[in-house]
């Protein structure tokens, strides 16, 4: 939570400021849902309105009008970052728009649970022994 950052690194947000990658997950609070909501930006939504006059029992009504507007909206609220799903997060990348996107359980993927029973690299001397390859690295 917002609160947490704040309390160990200031009202200054300097942690915030200089992280280029920030990842969010669905918040209890209220102020950060508020902040991820913000961090999300803005999507232009486009209302469509008819108007019909005319007499209700002809066949053929005397004017019939359409006015399209679009209109800005968040692309989040903070009450759907609140209800964010438990598989789901935001990825917020310097310079790009937001991803909203799920997180992949790694003991669920094939892929990574094969990876996770090579073990980790060890460090011999200056060389790093790869548990994949069993070779030395410099």
């Amino acid at each position: 939570d917002l609160s947490q950052l704040t309390k160990a690194y200031s009202k200054d947000e300097s942690i915030m400021s200089n992280c280029h990658i920030r990842i969010a997950f669905a918040p209890n609070k209220i102020e950060t849902a508020e902040l991820l909501s913000k961090m999300s930006g803005a999507s232009t939504v486009a209302h469509t309105q008819r108007n019909f006059s005319g007499s209700r029992l002809s066949v053929v009504l005397n004017n019939v009008s359409t006015n399209e507007q679009l209109s800005q909206r968040p692309l989040l609220t903070p009450d759907e970052t609140m209800r964010l799903p438990p598989a789901d997060e935001l990825v917020f990348v310097a310079g790009h728009a937001p991803i909203y996107c799920q997180k992949i359980i790694y003991y669920k993927d094939a892929a990574l649970v094969k990876r996770q029973m090579l073990g980790a690299a060890k460090l011999i001397g200056n060389s790093v022994i790869d548990g994949r390859t069993k070779s030395a690295r410099s």
